[in-house]
């Protein structure tokens, strides 16, 4: 007999996370901007990393963005840009490692 496990779906488990209201003030306007919880974690990270705060930041992907691309799209496609330069940051220094280790061999 084959017993199944059973699992509550959850965030977690499935990745998935509605999306949250957050007010901003962007270039002096408040606002409001719908995110899934990771995008607003990443984009929390992001800020803190660039010594902004959530308005700085936001502000300046607003300016940045196309006028009919949505503000929470553009921090989405931001949020995905930096999480692209890090892995390809994080792979250039993994290729380097792997180079000076088999010049050494």
């Amino acid at each position: 007999m084959i017993v199944k496990k059973k699992y509550k779906k959850t965030e977690e488990t499935t990745g998935n996370s509605a999306p949250k209201k957050r007010s901003l003030t962007v270039k002096g306007h408040q606002t409001s901007v719908s995110l899934e919880e990771p995008f607003w974690q990443y984009f929390g990270e992001l800020a803190s990393h660039k010594n902004l705060s959530f308005n700085e930041l936001a502000s300046i992907i607003d300016m940045d963005r196309p006028p009919k691309v949505g503000l929470a799209t553009s921090i989405r496609l931001f949020c995905l840009k930096e999480a692209k330069k890090n892995v390809s940051c994080r792979s250039g220094i993994d290729q380097n490692i792997l180079s000076e280790s088999k010049t050494r061999n």
